[in-house]
């Protein structure tokens, strides 16, 4: 007979639920269900005990990520530059609520460096990382600001942050 263990979610609007996952070694789960709105988990070893969960929880999510390509071309700390990369945004429910992730390169006066950021919408400017060979350093974006990117230096600030690049974006 398997045993069971429990999972404990707390979904976005506060709501707890478990899902009972029978097990046939104490490692190795053979059923993990997908919860798409659930926005953290802690996991504790509950038996079999179990509390309803619908249906609709339990199916795999149905919003799809998007995917798209941000070419990016305007000024960084008052050079020409360039931002090239791959942006996702994943929906975890179907009121549009989802997290953003970008990954890419930025490209200016010679050198070149990655650039990585990610968030969600309604907490903007995203959090992120610019890094190149002269270093690295915290930043904040907003990426879909009527087809421009504007990226903020990301250091804690008692007034409004500093901007240090403006793009217009090409999304593909």
């Amino acid at each position: 007979m398997a045993k069971c263990k429990s999972i404990l979610f707390l979904h976005a609007d506060a709501r707890l639920s478990t899902v009972a996952l029978p097990t046939y070694r104490d490692d190795l789960a053979v059923a993990e269900p997908t919860i798409p709105h659930a926005t953290g988990t802690c996991t504790r070893d509950l038996g079999c005990f179990q509390l309803p969960v619908s249906r609709a929880a339990l199916s795999f999510s149905t919003h799809a990520q998007q995917m798209a390509h941000l070419r990016c071309e305007g000024v960084l700390f008052g050079a020409q530059a360039v931002i090239d990369g791959m942006r996702e945004y994943a929906p975890y429910n179907a009121l549009g609520d989802g997290q953003v992730r970008f990954a890419g390169t930025v490209a200016a006066a010679g050198l070149t460096g990655e650039m990585h950021y990610a968030g969600y919408p309604a907490t903007a400017p995203f959090a992120g990382v610019m890094s190149g060979p002269l270093g690295a350093m915290k930043i904040g974006v907003l990426d879909n600001t009527g087809g421009r990117m504007i990226i903020y230096n990301g250091r804690a600030t008692l007034g409004p942050p500093a901007t240090i690049g403006q793009f217009v974006s090409v999304w593909g």
